[in-house]
């Protein structure tokens, strides 16, 4: 099996930062102003901290007097809950079912469908049309509609039942 190695988040630091002049701020968060490149340096030395550029697009740029591992450490842990939250709540469930499916399947699928919206992922009902069947579409949206009875005030539609070439999809939100 392959392991990837995790991105390590960096920033320039002391003196990989160029430019002659930077918006300081000292590690309680308060701002030291507009000062040349040596001064920061300076101030940070003086304090055994690090001089990690922010905002490199900033006018002038912003640079903050902090400890470098430690700053980079809680970026990491921001990205991590940005991840997080993004595959919880950002997450498409798909079903696939016949148009013909039994009743007490179709409510077996629509309790587990229930769940997933309680939770907060989106879902994504498929129903392929196959052979004669086609001409019965009717059957489709039924079984879509009898989910949503089933699942109630859980979900809604993001988008309405429809027709995609042999397919009839539709997408349920959690309310």
């Amino acid at each position: 099996m392959r392991r990837y190695k995790q991105t390590r988040i960096s920033f320039p630091k002391n003196e990989k930062i160029f430019g002659s002049e930077f918006r300081v701020i000292d590690q309680q968060g308060e701002n030291l102003g507009v000062l040349s490149r040596e001064e920061a340096q300076k101030r940070a030395n003086d304090l055994e901290l690090d001089l990690v550029l922010v905002a490199p697009k900033a006018n002038p740029p912003v640079v903050r007097i902090i400890e470098y591992d430690k700053y980079v450490y809680e970026q990491q842990k921001v990205q991590s809950q940005l991840k997080k939250k993004q595959r919880q709540g950002g997450e498409m469930k798909q079903f696939r079912f016949k148009p013909n499916i039994d009743d007490n399947d179709l409510m077996v699928r629509a309790k587990r469908i229930k769940g997933f919206l309680d939770k907060g992922s989106n879902i994504k009902i498929i129903i392929p049309f196959y052979g004669r069947i086609i001409t019965h579409k009717q059957l489709g949206y039924d079984k879509i509609d009898a989910v949503m009875t089933e699942i109630g005030d859980s979900g809604e539609f993001e988008r309405e039942p429809k027709m995609e070439g042999k397919l009839l999809i539709a997408y349920i939100k959690p309310k």
